[in-house]
C-alpha cells in the first residue's frame, strides 16, 4: 500500500497484517576510513516533510 493510503486510510490500514522486510528501511550512517555515507530509500525518490527531517537529523 502506498504511504499516502496508508495515511487516508490509517483506521483501515491499521487492521492489516504487517510483512517483516516489506516497505522502506530508517536511515542508515556508515564510515568508510575518513568518508561518510548516508544510506535511505524513499518511494520513487520522493521525500516527505517528515523525510527531510530525518535526513537533516542524520
Amino acid at each position: 500500500m502506498k504511504l499516502a493510503a496508508a495515511k487516508i486510510f490509517a483506521s483501515e490500514a491499521a487492521h492489516l497484517p504487517h510483512r517483516p522486510g516489506c516497505g522502506y528501511g530508517p536511515i542508515e550512517y556508515r564510515e568508510y576510513c575518513e568518508v561518510g555515507e548516508l544510506q535511505f530509500h524513499f518511494y520513487n525518490g520522493a521525500m516527505s516533510s517528515d523525510n527531510c527531517k530525518a535526513l537533516l537529523n542524520a
